[in-house]
């Protein structure tokens, strides 16, 4: 099954997310698909309401494509059954998301590297330090 895609969520289920960002093409068969999440809903299967996004990003420069077309409303998301709270979930450039200007509020000190000309990157990962270099390490042994 093609369906229910995003670039971040799948399905969002009462879910909450917060400070992320989706930069990749998404392709599905039906209309859940979107940007960031496809398919966004409330009560069943956890029977709770509401399911919310805060202060995130998706890609104007990704390709949406639904069904097999290019689609050129570019929605962050594809299907909402829930009372979603949008809180900044923004369509930004590349430019914009290699910028971190854009990113107000995202905990620089303990979570995150920005850097020009890059997306941010979690500073909990291998080798913190040289993660905007290409290809990005999978270990420091060299260190």
């Amino acid at each position: 099954m093609n369906s229910n895609v995003g670039g971040l969520v799948g399905e969002n289920y009462n879910g909450t997310i917060t400070n992320a960002y989706a930069i990749g093409s998404v392709s599905g068969v039906d209309s859940n698909v979107g940007l960031f999440i496809g398919f966004n809903a409330s009560g069943t299967p956890l029977v709770a309401t509401g399911s919310g996004v805060t202060a995130s990003y998706f890609s104007t420069g990704a390709t949406l494509i639904v069904g097999g077309t290019a689609q050129t409303d570019k929605k962050g998301v594809g299907s909402d059954t829930a009372t979603i709270t949008t809180v900044n979930l923004t369509a930004r450039t590349i430019a914009n998301l290699q910028s971190g200007t854009t990113y107000v509020g995202w905990d620089a000190n303990n979570i995150w590297v920005f850097a020009s000309g890059q997306y941010p990157r979690l500073k909990a990962v291998v080798c913190a330090n040289r993660q905007f270099v290409s290809p990005v390490p999978t270990d420091c042994m060299d260190l």
